[in-house]
């Protein structure tokens, strides 16, 4: 028996929760393509990773499955992080910037919705953690009922 020929259980079940991670994003969005739900996936953690300090980014990911963990520090410049957005609007647009050509809908949309995901699916007290080194404008991305104070 080769190492190839042999699938690790630990690879099939990060696949399996990354898929569930990416479906559960497109049913949020109302998206019928899975593909679609892995792009806005990407995007808003890819522009949340570089508004937060470097270390609460790492431990955000820390309750990632692997494989989205490996989707989020993708390309990471760590030296670069935190980006400076204060507004709701150039957080979107930085999430904007991040979709593809062609994607189906609105990056406002978009964004919300998988921060709807990740509060959804991630330790409650990590996000907070996350939600409380953010901006204002930015915090109030995140849906009204689950950040406290606003």
């Amino acid at each position: 028996m080769t190492a190839m020929s042999e699938a690790l259980p630990v690879f099939a079940q990060t696949q399996t929760e990354t898929y569930e991670f990416i479906d559960r994003v497109a049913e949020e969005l109302q998206l019928n393509d899975r593909h679609h739900g892995y792009a806005a996936l990407r995007a808003v953690l890819h522009a949340l990773r570089d508004r937060l300090p470097p270390a609460a980014a790492v431990h955000l990911s820390a309750q990632m499955p692997m494989l989205l963990r490996g989707i989020f520090f993708e390309s990471w410049k760590f030296s670069e992080s935190p980006t400076k957005e204060r507004s709701a609007d150039d957080f979107v647009g930085r999430v904007d910037d991040r979709l593809p050509h062609g994607y189906p809908l609105d990056p406002w949309p978009t964004t919300r919705g998988v921060l709807a995901v990740l509060w959804e699916r991630m330790d409650p007290g990590e996000i907070d953690n996350v939600i409380a080194t953010l901006p204002e404008a930015i915090k109030r991305l995140w849906p009204q009922k689950y950040v406290a104070g606003l």
